[in-house]
């Protein structure tokens, strides 16, 4: 009501809801930049894609070949990282648009944990489920996609026969899911940025990784009013995510 008074009292007023007005017009612009940047790209990609196919039918000196060979390196990099964007995009829709649903996180932990047998050979998984019954409101899928982002970033930093362990267990009312990998402690430089988008700890990243993988942990996380950390153990890291209760 003060916006509308003709004394400092309303000219403050109007300056705020003019900077919180242009401040929620940016934060749009920066929620919608990826999937702008992913969509405007991907056609000038595509040309630069093609016209390097048919350049290797072309006859190429060695030197050529070899600059031809780094060019579809970059454009294949390129292609990961707007894949990887359009993922982050669609989570965060996914998250506006998803129907909450009441179900049983344990049931879900443990049959998704068994899957990451055969994905993942080389590893030993183990799930400690300590609580039954555990009731949550949100999306299973989304959920499961988040564990995955977690499982992957552990075998990503651990060895050939290692044990990975994801525990849930209640927490004041709420569950914590937790997942533990051996490996190198977190970087000290990094601990604040390891949730950012585009932000890889991996040393001699080829690429593969791009750093949106915790980052769309997080956005599931904290879609589902939780909260994630990263923390160092004996030998190795826990990722560590913590539910509400549910108000079932």
């Amino acid at each position: 009501p003060s916006a509308g008074a003709g004394d400092e009292i309303g000219d403050l007023s109007r300056s705020f809801s003019s900077v919180l007005r242009r401040l929620g017009e940016y934060n749009e612009y920066l929620r919608t930049l990826a999937s702008k940047l992913s969509h405007e790209m991907r056609t000038p990609l595509t040309i630069v894609t093609s016209s390097l196919e048919n350049l290797e039918h072309e006859p190429l000196s060695a030197e050529s070949a070899m600059y031809t060979e780094r060019a579809r390196e970059g454009t294949a990099r390129l292609h990961r990282i707007l894949n990887a964007m359009s993922e982050a995009s669609r989570v965060e829709e996914l998250i506006e648009q998803a129907e909450t649903e009441v179900f049983d996180l344990d049931t879900v932990l443990s049959s998704t944990v068994t899957a990451y047998a055969g994905a993942w050979p080389l590893r030993r998984f183990t799930y400690l489920g300590e609580t039954a019954g555990a009731k949550m409101e949100g999306s299973p899928e989304l959920v499961i996609q988040m564990l995955d982002k977690l499982v992957d970033n552990a075998v990503g930093f651990s060895s050939d026969g290692d044990e990975i362990v994801i525990r849930l267990r209640r927490d004041n009312g709420g569950y914590t899911l937790s997942v533990t990998n051996p490996g190198p402690p977190l970087p000290e430089r990094m601990r604040s940025q390891l949730f950012d988008s585009l932000v890889s700890v991996r040393s001699g990243d080829t690429g593969k990784h791009l750093g949106l993988g915790l980052f769309i942990a997080r956005l599931i996380a904290t879609g589902h009013g939780g909260s994630i950390t990263a923390f160092d153990v004996e030998s190795g890291v826990t990722f560590e995510v913590r539910f509400p209760p549910s108000s079932e």
